[in-house]
């Protein structure tokens, strides 16, 4: 497992969130914040924003996989 998914579990877990197991609702959490995201990361693009880009793509790549058990 890569630092990421490693300091996510970490941070899931300190926030009373679950990984490593199938977590439907916790899931459902993560795909809304994927929608809102996703509009943050078309304004990053758009003001050129690289702070701004790195951090939408990190909670896109790492909260919702962990929801779902995956990887």
């Amino acid at each position: 497992m890569s630092k990421v998914f490693t300091d996510v579990t970490v941070f899931l877990r300190s926030v009373g969130q679950t990984s490593g197991e199938d977590n439907p609702a916790q899931a459902n959490l993560y795909r809304n914040l994927i929608v809102e995201e996703f509009w943050e990361f078309q304004d990053a693009i758009k003001t050129k924003d690289e702070d701004l880009f790195v951090n939408t793509m990190g909670k896109i790549y790492a909260g919702f996989p962990q929801s779902l058990n995956f990887p």
